[in-house]
């Protein structure tokens, strides 16, 4: 297991920007505009409108699906239709859960490399990396839990 770690500690020796005194590089300085100061379509709506309108049309949908999974949900079905119905979502059910153990070993693997790279190459300090590896399993687990 040491020389598993040791040889990824090797391999990605090279990797980081160290305590070099060039500008800072990679993911982790991106500067992000504040969307107040992006606009699209020539200037005529900026980010915050871009957001607000995108929100709306998510909501729009929420409501939308929601109200057609009520009609649905109320109308007759056949005996035989329904044991089909519920045989398939049994299936998808138990592929769902063997997909998200392996998400989460995936995730696992993945979050001892990022840690290792930001951690120790990039330097940067054990709450910028907790906060990103957050992030990382937060969003894995929503993409997740919409499937």
């Amino acid at each position: 297991m040491a020389l598993l770690i040791g040889g990824l500690l090797l391999g990605l020796s090279g990797c980081g920007a160290g305590n070099s005194s060039g500008p800072c590089e990679g993911e982790a300085c991106l500067k992000v505009p504040k969307l107040s100061d992006v606009t699209f379509l020539n200037g005529s709506i900026n980010g915050q409108v871009l957001l607000a309108l995108g929100f709306i049309v998510c909501l729009a949908g929420l409501v939308f699906g929601l109200v057609t999974f009520l009609k649905l949900r109320n109308l007759p079905v056949h005996k035989s239709m329904r044991e089909v119905s519920e045989l398939i979502w049994e299936t998808c059910k138990t592929y769902l859960q063997q997909q998200g153990k392996f998400l989460l070993g995936l995730w696992a693997a993945i979050a001892v490399v990022t840690f290792i790279y930001y951690f120790f190459l990039v330097n940067s300090n054990l709450g910028k990396v907790l906060i990103i590896l957050l992030l990382s399993i937060t969003a894995m687990g929503g993409r997740y839990r919409v499937a």
